[in-house]
């Protein structure tokens, strides 16, 4: 079976760095039938919705687990893609990879992961080249490097990549 697993920062002053690693939840305590509603109670300090990330907390051995919610940014949220790096962490959308093929002429290529709607997977995008995890032949390695929400930075190692800010990089 599928691990189905995110990860997103919290909201509050003092966890607004912390990653919380869990299930997402989303609910909302009001419907509207505009979405002119919604932004409106936003602006208000009534927005009725709210993401979290639910986890577990071990206490001690033999006794049950405490269970959690965290609120979080819905704009920091990654999808677990199934797959760990070279050192067992486990890779998210929006990681930034550097990806070793063996026996290839170059040292290491970096990408971004993202979700491509159109092939419904998990992608490694480098530009407009855009390579499917299952095409990457065996042996092949992947490390994490960081991602685009803590590490915008990493977008200029990115050989033309459009960002999220509008320029055309290199």
């Amino acid at each position: 079976m599928r691990k189905i697993l995110f990860r997103a920062k919290g909201t509050d002053e003092r966890d607004k760095n912390h990653w919380y690693e869990g299930y997402y939840y989303f609910n909302s305590d009001t419907t509207y039938c505009f979405s002119e509603d919604y932004e409106k109670a936003a602006r208000d300090g009534n927005d009725p919705r709210h993401h979290y990330i639910l986890f577990d907390q071990a206490t001690d051995w033999g006794l049950p687990n405490r269970h959690l919610r965290a609120d979080i940014k819905p704009e920091t949220l990654c999808e677990y893609i199934g797959k760990a790096d070279m050192r067992h962490a486990p890779i998210f959308e929006h990681d930034f990879i550097r990806v070793k093929i063996p026996n290839a002429p170059y040292e290491r290529d970096t990408y971004i992961v993202e979700y491509d709607n159109e092939s419904a997977a998990f992608i490694c995008r480098q530009g407009k080249l855009i390579i499917g995890f299952s095409t990457f032949p065996a042996g092949t390695t992947f490390e994490v490097i960081g991602n685009s929400i803590d590490n915008p930075e990493l977008f200029d190692i990115l050989p033309e990549f459009k960002d999220q800010r509008g320029g055309v990089l290199q």
